[in-house]
This record gives structure tokens, C-alpha cells and sequence, in this order.
């Protein structure tokens, strides 16, 4: 059985104790042990691999390449936690992306700055990643035992469109909470524990019904 999650840095766990903040993401091979994904495989009493999929900086359309593009198992629980809607990530013909990003990421910054002034709507943002989640939620549907999925919530009262069919999670993973990591800019400790106590307590019933434990 694995415990498989997709996210950004936030569930990789950028900012806690065991993670080398001075590493580039792309370098970097151990997510950590004290985010979220690997707490909340710990609070099962039963042998569950802990599969931690984030990547930091990701975009939910760098998310929804690296789920379409998993191998997945029968027995799998899949945890989503969708990044911001305002990071955007357009492919490539070879295949990459240029990243367009709200922070002062010197390769992009020029096109970032216009995009954002001229383009972006949080609307937008919504809509697409209403689209990706219903679309996983249909993909995974006969494909893995247990799907939750969750979204950093990057505004208030986010209103999604009414044909949306995903019930989201409820969370408080975010960088703006009083719980920081060491980078100042990351969840910490605290809320990552907070994240997955919430969690276990939504899975655990469901874990028991469907694994016969």
C-alpha cells in the first residue's frame, strides 16, 4: 500500500529542519520527513510507503503533468494539494516550460511583469484549476483506492464554477499563518502537523472500510 502525494514546496517541505534551503528544488532528492505527507503515513498503524511527489515552485500545471504521468497502483492513496492558481506554467514544444511566476525569477521576471499586469484573472486561475481537479478525479477514479484533493488558498471566498464536482479538503497549509519555517517563508512544524492530524482524522474511517483494517 502507498501513500502518494502531489503538491509544490509545500508538500515536499521547504522550510523544515531536515531540508537544505540552500540547494536548488531541482538538485534536491529527500523531501521531508516532518512534512505532512510522511506525518500522516506515520499516524496509520499499518505498513504504508510514503510516496512525497512535491517539487518546489510547481505550478498546477506542472501538478497535473506529474499525475497523468504516475504509474499508479490499485491500493494507492492519492493526496493532491494543488498549488496557487497565479503561478503559471506553458508548455514547451521539447517539452519544458516557461514559468511564469508572481516572485523575481530572473530568467522570466520580463514576461512575468507583463503577464500579470496585462493577462492574469483570478478567475481564470479558478476555472483551470477546477478543470484539473475534476479531470484527475475522473482519470483516478477506477485507478486508485483513495483520492482527497486540496488547494492552497490563495484568496478568500474563492468561488468556484458551479459545474465544478470536486469537494476539496479543507486546509490551513500556508505561509501566511504565524507557523513558519526556518526560510521565513514556508509553512512549519506546526502546521504541517496540523495538516496531517486533519487528514488522518478524514481518512482513517475510510481507510479501515475500504482496506478491511
Amino acid at each position: 500500500m502507498r501513500l502518494i502525494a502531489f503538491g509544490c514546496s509545500n508538500t515536499y517541505g521547504d522550510g523544515l529542519s531536515d531540508v537544505n534551503r540552500e540547494s536548488s528544488v531541482h538538485i534536491r532528492t529527500n523531501p521531508s520527513k516532518f512534512a505532512w505527507p510522511q506525518l500522516l503515513t506515520n499516524k496509520f498503524k499499518i505498513d504504508i510507503e510514503c510516496l512525497n511527489k512535491g517539487y518546489g515552485g510547481a505550478s498546477n500545471d506542472e501538478i497535473f503533468d506529474f499525475i497523468i504521468n504516475f504509474n499508479f497502483q490499485k491500493d494507492d492513496i492519492v493526496i493532491i494539494l494543488w498549488s496557487y492558481i497565479s503561478r503559471i506554467s506553458i508548455l514547451n514544444a521539447d517539452g519544458g516550460y516557461i514559468n511564469i511566476r508572481t516572485w523575481d525569477a530572473p530568467r522570466t521576471h520580463n514576461k512575468s511583469k507583463t503577464y500579470y499586469k496585462y493577462f492574469y484573472q483570478e478567475t481564470e486561475g479558478i476555472r483551470k484549476l477546477c478543470i484539473y481537479a475534476n479531470y484527475i478525479q475522473y482519470y483516478l477514479q477506477d485507478k486508485v483506492k483513495i483520492l482527497k484533493q486540496s488547494y492552497l488558498q490563495q484568496y478568500d471566498n474563492v468561488n468556484f464554477p458551479n459545474w465544478n464536482n470536486v469537494n476539496f479538503f479543507d486546509n490551513f497549509l500556508d505561509a501566511t499563518s504565524n507557523d513558519k519555517g526556518l526560510d521565513g517563508l514556508h509553512p512549519g512544524p506546526k502546521s504541517h502537523e496540523m495538516f496531517a492530524d486533519n487528514l488522518y482524522l478524514d481518512l482513517k474511517n475510510e481507510i479501515a472500510k475500504k482496506f478491511n483494517r
